[in-house]
């Protein structure tokens, strides 16, 4: 019996289907993200039920973990995505919103925070606001 062209052409497709196809050269060109690990610390465990972070309703990172510190703190480790890193500044800080992290500014301009800085966490919007008006109280 004679073997068809055609079933050996497919029997090679198959067997070099899962061989790497990407070059040395290719490879180097692949861009990598630079995203970026933070953490936001909290008095108390926030009440969070999902892991995505939000800035005016768009996703700019996702919550890594959370962890007890040793001074009973809750540290929650946190990835911003590179498009959005410019907004970790030292006025930079986040708030449980609707079970989610939400970024927020403690104020205008600020320095760029290093990766890996630590920056605060409220529990909601009026314990935020409280905080502000505390701290412009004191600069006065």
């Amino acid at each position: 019996m004679k073997r068809s062209p055609l079933l050996a052409m497919v029997i090679l497709a198959s067997l070099t289907a899962a061989c790497q196809t990407l070059s040395v050269e290719e490879v180097q060109n692949i861009p990598i993200y630079n995203d970026k690990i933070y953490y936001v610390i909290f008095d108390e465990k926030p009440d969070l039920q999902v892991n995505t972070i939000t800035s005016k309703g768009f996703e700019i990172g996702e919550v890594r973990s959370r962890t007890l510190t040793g001074n009973n703190k809750i540290a929650v480790k946190i990835l911003i995505y590179e498009k959005h890193d410019h907004l970790m500044k030292d006025t930079a800080a986040f708030l449980v919103e609707e079970g989610r992290l939400e970024y927020a500014s403690l104020g205008e301009g600020g320095e760029p925070l290093p990766e890996g800085a630590r920056v605060l966490g409220f529990q909601g919007k009026t314990a935020l606001y409280w905080y502000k008006m505390k701290r412009k109280v004191g600069a006065d």
